[in-house]
């Protein structure tokens, strides 16, 4: 068990070689730029020998080779910093998780990332054109038995963040294309998975993101109010022990902002920012679940800000969408929260990743009330991208790595390792003028 979290039957499959390759990826120094050298791996390979004399579990492969769970493995990082004073995450992944998130404030004079550094991210950010490239391939295996089929991509949505977007649709190739149709937050391309060579699209958006322009003095929708205070939506469930916990962190607060702050500094006492199954979490219960484990990924943790949010009577929603860093563009979530005079508000937890429960660095606060680069693809429950016509094992992960130019997400059966889909993403900043044409 790692630390409150039941070991998972069945899912030690990870080789010794896949184990290396994702402490690499864990260690923050692995992005678009840099690819895991031998060097690296071979520091890895200290590393998982030292967990394991620590008691990071594994089982024993048909080659009588460690095989470990790569979710154990994720966790194992911080508890092996808060209960063996290991160094790798204070050496590797803290300090380098600081560089990526300043990535967006560095002035190009500086490449600090030291404590003080939050307070440089203070500033504004100024509107940037973005590109942003993105592949997704699926394996013809767990797509569901039918004569066509519907690929699904992500499509950034447009507001006043993200304005002037353009789409090209590179694969498949229009000959192969039965039907394409666009809606909020989604492309929907259907094809004869026997008469195409390769199951995958490909698709490049350039945009205008102004992180300055999220906030607004007008008045909150009625429809949208009324979602972002619904009592039942998959993960948020409002239950009495929901209930009685916002009660009791809050008091008799009514300023929304001060509100906020007291669920958020209760959330980092309390979370580690990791892994954790959802089958492991109460249907009934999912939030409590999540702070009775004490562990969470992006979209738990957000999930349980919003629902004790709600339990106050404040509105509050998740959004998912693309970090657009070139160092680790990749797929997130957050939490918007209407603030009366500011309306929706980001507040993401990805500064707790680089600070421990409970402390005090201003690095837990780098993403409240604000957040960098994004490019919001869904807005919860109303505008969600889903999944295209295929059907997920019984048993997944996710697992992240490195290629050329870019970042690779694939979603793979936890039994067998074999990739169910596959995300490759690169962004890049361009040249641009007041008018958002490219110099």
């Amino acid at each position: 068990m790692i630390h409150g979290l039941p070991a998972v039957t069945g899912m030690r499959t990870a080789t010794v070689a896949t184990a290396l390759e994702y402490l690499a990826w864990v260690s923050n120094r692995v992005d678009t730029a840099y690819e895991a050298s031998g060097d690296l791996l071979a520091q890895m390979r200290v590393v998982l020998d030292r967990f394991v004399r620590a008691g990071l579990p594994y089982d024993t492969g048909p080659d009588g080779r460690p095989r470990f769970d790569l979710v154990e493995l994720r966790n194992f990082v911080l508890v092996a910093d808060q209960r063996f004073d290991d160094p790798f995450w204070r050496q590797y992944v803290m300090p380098f998780g600081k560089r990526i998130m300043f990535e967006a404030y560095a002035d190009g004079e500086s490449d600090r990332y030291d404590e003080d550094s939050c307070a440089n991210a203070a500033r504004a950010l100024s509107p940037r054109r973005f590109r942003l490239r993105l592949t997704r391939t699926y394996d013809p295996r767990f797509l569901k038995k039918t004569q066509i089929c519907r690929l699904r991509l992500p499509v950034p949505l447009e507001d006043s963040v993200l304005t002037d977007l353009r789409m090209q649709l590179s694969a498949p190739k229009e000959k192969d294309i039965i039907r394409c149709s666009r809606s909020a937050g989604r492309l929907d391309v259907t094809v004869d998975p026997r008469k195409v060579s390769e199951l995958s699209c490909a698709v490049t958006y350039e945009f205008v993101c102004d992180p300055g322009r999220c906030f607004s003095k007008s008045a909150i929708n009625l429809r949208e109010e009324a979602l972002a205070l619904g009592s039942a939506e998959k993960l948020i469930r409002l239950t009495p022990a929901v209930h009685e916990l916002a009660e009791k962190l809050v008091g008799s607060e009514a300023d929304a902002l001060r509100i906020v702050r007291l669920l958020w500094d209760y959330l980092h006492a309390r979370l580690n920012i990791g892994a954790l199954r959802y089958s492991q979490l109460d249907p009934a219960d999912p939030l409590m679940s999540v702070l009775n484990v004490g562990w969470a990924d992006c979209q738990l943790a957000s999930a349980v800000l919003v629902g004790l949010c709600r339990s106050r009577g404040l509105a509050a929603r998740i959004v998912g969408g693309f970090m657009l860093q070139h160092a680790r563009p990749g797929y997130h979530y957050w939490a918007e929260i209407w603030i009366a005079g500011r309306g929706w508000t980001p507040f993401d937890t990805l500064g707790f990743a680089v600070t421990r429960p409970g402390d005090r660095s201003d690095w837990r606060n780098i993403f409240f009330g604000r957040v960098d680069y994004r490019a919001r693809v869904e807005c919860l429950p109303h505008l969600f991208t889903g999944l295209p016509g295929f059907q997920l094992p019984l048993a997944w992960h996710q697992n992240v790595s490195h290629i050329e130019g870019g970042i690779r997400t694939r979603l793979e059966d936890s039994n067998s390792g074999e990739p169910v889909f596959s995300d490759d993403v690169s962004c890049e900043v361009l040249q641009w003028d007041q008018s958002g044409a490219e110099i």
